[in-house]
């Protein structure tokens, strides 16, 4: 049998060692409050690409620093935490719709000095940096959207909140099920947690 072997590469696909990059914590101040990021902590190149990673809803940017410290070897990469999420400040006792989060890179990226970075974005930060795009074409480089596609009649944060809490117990009584048939009992994905190819390709492009 051949033996599969794996590879690291650069950004220009040449080879590279398994070391990574550090980051170092900086804060700005965008519309009255601190917004936290982690950033390349070594000196690059200045032709050497800038890349911002969004987070999803629920967490800080934290879940993303393995892949920003790969890309750091090579990349002036920031992971700043949206206002309310994280180190940042929250923006008083509400959450800030989609736009309101996108403004708020728009106005990061100008007191930090970026013209146009690449943007990266995780479930809710895909719809971050889209939202940006659309208003703010001339600030961005290219998208990479991870898991991107939202339900368009579930577009809130509570409103997805509630439906994994109504999807749980059904994926727990199939796990319960499968375990009372044996290994022969077919792995299927209920019907609440499918969504339409057609829906997931027209909100999945931009």
């Amino acid at each position: 049998m051949r033996r599969l072997t794996s590879q690291c590469v650069s950004l220009n696909c040449d080879p590279v060692s398994d070391s990574v990059g550090r980051l170092t914590s900086v804060w700005t101040p965008v519309h009255g409050l601190r917004l936290h990021a982690m950033t390349t902590a070594e000196a690059l190149s200045a032709n050497a690409l800038t890349i911002v990673l969004v987070h999803r809803v629920a967490a800080s940017s934290r879940y993303l620093v393995p892949l920003a410290e790969h890309l750091a070897r090579q990349a002036h990469v920031y992971l700043p935490d949206l206002p309310g999420y994280g180190l940042s400040d929250r923006p008083g006792d509400r959450d800030l719709p989609v736009p309101e989060l996108a403004d708020a890179p728009v106005a990061w990226m100008d007191r930090t000095g970026q013209a146009s970075p690449h943007l990266i974005g995780n479930s809710l930060g895909c719809q971050v940096i889209a939202d940006l795009a659309i208003r703010h074409p001339d600030r961005i480089g290219r998208l990479v959207f991870k898991g991107p596609t939202v339900d368009p009649g579930a577009r809130s944060a509570w409103r997805q909140i509630l439906r994994w809490l109504a999807v749980v117990p059904l994926h727990q009584a199939l796990a319960d099920q499968s375990s009372r048939l044996g290994a022969k009992a077919p792995r299927r994905v209920p019907s609440q947690a499918r969504m339409p190819p057609s829906t997931s390709l027209r909100h999945a492009a931009v």
